[in-house]
């Protein structure tokens, strides 16, 4: 039951995120943290080192919302 609400909630609460975020109610930290989840993902997806992979998705996900936030 818990892996079945996890592939159910997902995509739900994943684009509920990505609202949040475009009508600017998150803050910076926050959407940074929860791309640094994506880090981790995919580092293990390529089988690098998971310190990496947060590592390159914080900072383009950083640089993204600076220039986001500057247009």
């Amino acid at each position: 039951p818990g892996l079945l609400a996890l592939f159910i909630l997902t995509p739900t609460l994943s684009c509920l995120g990505c609202v949040l975020l475009w009508r600017r109610m998150a803050f910076f930290g926050d959407a940074l943290s929860h791309a640094c989840i994506l880090g981790v993902g995919t580092a293990l997806l390529i089988k690098s080192s998971p310190t990496f992979g947060i590592f390159a998705v914080a900072t383009l996900i950083a640089a993204m919302l600076f220039f986001l936030e500057s247009q």
